[in-house]
Parts: structure tokens; sequence; C-alpha cells
């Protein structure tokens, strides 16, 4: 039996779960709510296939929410069990080290699925800091998942963690069902270009904006969809008001009406934090473009520059000369779109949980 801790619940985690509870017989999960205005949301009509016990508490809070405690120490007296897993995250130190010790009493197997350390900071002083928080807190526990296997590597090199300890599962969302969307080839698309993304500072829709209308001025039949809510999306849609072929289309979870959207674009462009949105461009054969940067979360590792995306440089010129050239080179498109399909299909949910298995009893 497991015991999963999420303090937020999204509804790529719950289809994560939901494939896992298929291999781990007993899968309970305690979870917090979310904020939805940073653009988090579930369906009423998610299927949860596993137990849970949901805290009436925000992710921001959840670690000081007393009743977190409590029903940790309650699983932990009536269930015999042989893992649970809490994600390294500053956040929530204090409950790491509470499970840290309660592991000494009731010998579980403490476990971590986390993204990987990297200096993401201008400041040396603050990366070395960064650097041994995270190595500290890796010794607590006695297995930790990175969210790639880059992640994993990397970790190991910079001796950041033990190789015996370290494992990976490469983060995704739900292929499968992309797949059963597009099981007939899409129609050939025309030139236009979908983000789908929160509206948060951290994904530089302005700059999505800005190279929209540099490349609108060679194709002008070109449109721009943004599917995603958060915190930034009224400001831009007032920003917009008068641009002509920009769709704010608001949050969107259900797969076949995003693949309505997907069936009309070539290409997928997230200008700032990028990650799982590039598995489900990937799926859906898309190329995806983002710019190249350190602070971008760890899925960034499946895209290959110029094989089945684009990491750009600081040449908006020569950036916009590329989208250009791939939107209207159908050969250099078709290449890129396969490129990026077979990337996704070896990102199935099915791989992810037999390797979290797999980390979990050491087969």
């Amino acid at each position: 039996m497991i015991l999963w801790i999420a303090p937020a619940l999204n509804h790529y985690k719950i289809k994560q779960l939901n494939k896992l509870s298929l291999k781990v017989k007993g899968l309970r999960v305690i979870c917090g709510v979310l904020d939805s205005s940073e653009g988090h949301i579930i369906s009423k009509d998610e299927k949860i296939s596993f137990e849970y016990i949901a805290v009436n508490s925000t992710y921001e809070k959840f670690s000081s929410s007393l009743r977190v405690y409590k029903l940790i120490f309650q699983e932990l007296k009536k269930s015999r069990l042989e893992a649970v897993l809490m994600p390294f995250e500053k956040k929530h130190v204090s409950i790491i080290i509470f499970l840290y010790l309660l592991r000494f009493f009731f010998k579980y197997r403490l476990v971590s699925l986390n993204h990987h350390y990297y200096d993401k900071s201008p400041s040396q002083l603050a990366n070395i800091i960064e650097k041994n928080t995270a190595r500290f807190f890796y010794k607590l526990y006695d297995i930790v998942i990175f969210y790639t296997e880059q992640g994993r590597e990397y970790s190991i090199a910079n001796k950041m963690i033990a190789s015996k300890r370290a494992f990976f599962a490469n983060n995704t969302i739900d292929v499968e069902e992309i797949f059963m969307n597009t099981h007939e080839p899409l129609p050939e698309p025309e030139n236009n270009i979908l983000c789908i993304s929160r509206i948060i500072p951290e994904k530089k829709i302005d700059l999505l904006i800005e190279y929209f209308l540099g490349i609108k001025r060679f194709i002008e039949n070109c449109k721009l969809f943004v599917i995603g809510e958060g915190s930034q999306l009224n400001k831009y849609k007032k920003l917009t008001e008068e641009i002509k072929d920009i769709y704010w289309l608001g949050g969107i979870i259900n797969e076949e009406e995003i693949s309505r959207y997907m069936k009309l674009i070539k290409i997928v462009f997230v200008p700032g934090h990028s990650g799982l949105s590039i598995v489900h461009s990937f799926a859906y054969r898309k190329p995806y473009i983002t710019f190249a940067s350190r602070t971008h979360p760890p899925e960034v590792a499946y895209i290959k520059d110029n094989v089945n995306g684009f990491l750009l440089g600081d040449n908006k010129e020569k950036n916009i000369e590329k989208i250009i050239r791939l939107l209207r080179d159908d050969h250099c498109y078709r290449n890129m779109s396969l490129a990026a399909y077979d990337t996704a299909k070896k990102l199935t949910l099915e791989n992810w949980a037999e390797n979290i298995v797999n980390s979990i009893y050491h087969r």
C-alpha cells in the first residue's frame, strides 16, 4: 500500500494517479484544493479511481493545516504502508521532516517525486544555497524519483544524490486518450498558432502577442488561439481587443474540445515556462516552440531543437523567420510533426506508472 500526499491535485495528476491505482493495491491520497486564480481547473466530471481525502486548504497553506498531520498519522496507524510519497517542495518542509521522523516507527519508504535542482538564478550565491538545500533534503528520502531521465543523470553527476536512491519517471499526461482522438490523420492545418498555458507572468504572454504580430505581417491570415485561465487573462484580453485574429478561449480540459482547436493549428507556441504543454503538443503531432531558458521545468528536455520544435534565442528577426519558414515549408513541417509524435509515443502514462512502481519496489 502507498500513501500519496498531494498539496495540489490538478487534472493531469488525477489521470496519473488513476493509472497508478491499477498497478498499486490500496493507493490512498491526501490532497489539498486548487487556487483557480492561477489557472488550475478540475472538471466536475473528472473520474477518480483511487481513494482520497481532500483537505480544505490551498497549496500555499497545506503544510500549516493541522488536519494534514492528523490524517497522515491516522493513515500510518491504521494501514501497514510500504511507502509514503511526499514531493520535495520547500514550502512543505515541515511535512517532510514529520514523515522522516515517523518512518523510524512505522518502517515505510519515504519517497519523493520532483523536478531536479538546476542553476536558475543569476546569483551564484543563490544557486549554491538552493543546491545545498536540495542535497540536504534528498538525504531524508529513501527514494527520489525525478521528472525526467536527464534530471536524474544531472543530479547524480552533480553529486546531489547517490545513484542507488535516484530514479526517474518521465512526467507526462494521458497521451493515449489523445491518440484515440486522433487515430485518423489530422486534416492539413492552416498557418495558425496555439498557446495552451496558464495565463500568468511566467508564461510571457506579452512575447506571444509581440511575435504573433510579427508573424502576421508576413502571413496575413494567421490566427492565434489561446487556451488557458489565470490571473492575467483579463489584462491581455483587454490589451488585444483591437487586434484581429486573437481568440481567448479560456480554460479547456475536455480533450475532445481541445482536439478541435488542434486541428486548426500548425504549431504550439508558449514563450515562457514550458512543462507538460510540450507533451500535449507532441501528442497531437504539433511542433512546440519556446525560448531557450534555464528556468524551464524539466519537461523542456523533451524538445530537440530543430527536430521536434524550436528553442529560440534572442534574435527576434531570426526567430520570426524560423517560425514563418516552418509554417510555410510543408516538407520541413511534416518531418518535425512526425518527430514530435515519435517523442509522444514514448511518454505514455503506462510507462510513467511502471517506472513509479519499479522505483519504489526496486524492480
